[in-house]
């Protein structure tokens, strides 16, 4: 076998990825199949046809050519001579890693930021929740008596302590500009006098279970947060 040098002694690689070498495996799979591997699929090394020197072939050995068994090195590469990448799929595959990096510090900036913003959101004033505020003041398409029933109408009768007419004016006007956006599937009145019926003492739900609860309407919300 030849021994080749591992990715890893490759400075301009290195800064981009703490396992080049398992990385190159899963670009060489998607660039010599043309991408029509399955994404979800991480090939590894063990998974390859690698042999580690002065092991044996078991396949020899059961072929009882013990002589031709063990696994040696022909050609060793020179340490001393780590030359910079110099042919296309490495520079290909420099420009993939990039394209991750850049990728992953915009999700790690964003879900920083995310971060920051929800506790900022989460510490709210006694009678006022900045996220829902926002909501209120933005028509959405989808998930509309959703949000009348875990959040708006439970944060308008029980935190900000409004009364029944007062809360239908703001929802209504809420509603009709959702409707331009999207004809809504329901009668806005009486599904307001319904919940208002319904939400009795319940308070509105957290960001924490509205992403698990209703993980669409969550990232819409998390979305308004950024714009």
């Amino acid at each position: 076998i030849l021994e080749s040098r591992p990715l890893e002694l490759i400075k301009e690689l290195r800064e981009l990825s703490k396992e080049p070498s398992r990385e190159f495996l899963k670009f060489v799979e998607q660039t010599f199949s043309n991408n029509k591997t399955d994404s979800k699929h991480n090939p590894s090394f063990q998974s390859m046809l690698l042999k580690i020197p002065f092991t044996f072939n078991s396949k020899c050995i059961k072929q009882e050519r013990k002589d031709n068994a063990e696994v040696n090195i022909i050609q060793k590469y020179d340490f001393s001579n780590i030359v910079s990448i110099d042919i296309d799929l490495l520079r290909e595959f420099r420009l993939y890693l990039a394209d991750k990096d850049i990728k992953r510090k915009k999700l790690e900036k964003k879900q920083a930021q995310f971060s920051s913003l929800y506790s900022k959101f989460s510490n709210n004033n006694a009678n006022k929740i900045c996220w829902i505020e926002k909501l209120l003041k933005t028509p959405i398409t989808d998930s509309r008596k959703f949000c009348l029933w875990r959040i708006l109408i439970p944060y308008l009768r029980n935190v900000r302590k409004l009364n029944d007419m007062e809360i239908n004016t703001i929802l209504i006007k809420w509603l009709d500009e959702c409707n331009n956006h999207k004809k809504l599937d329901f009668n806005p009145h009486q599904k307001i006098k319904e919940n208002l019926r319904d939400t009795k003492e319940y308070f509105p739900i957290s960001l924490e279970k509205l992403k698990n609860e209703n993980k669409e309407l969550y990232d819409l919300i998390k979305d308004l947060f950024f714009t």
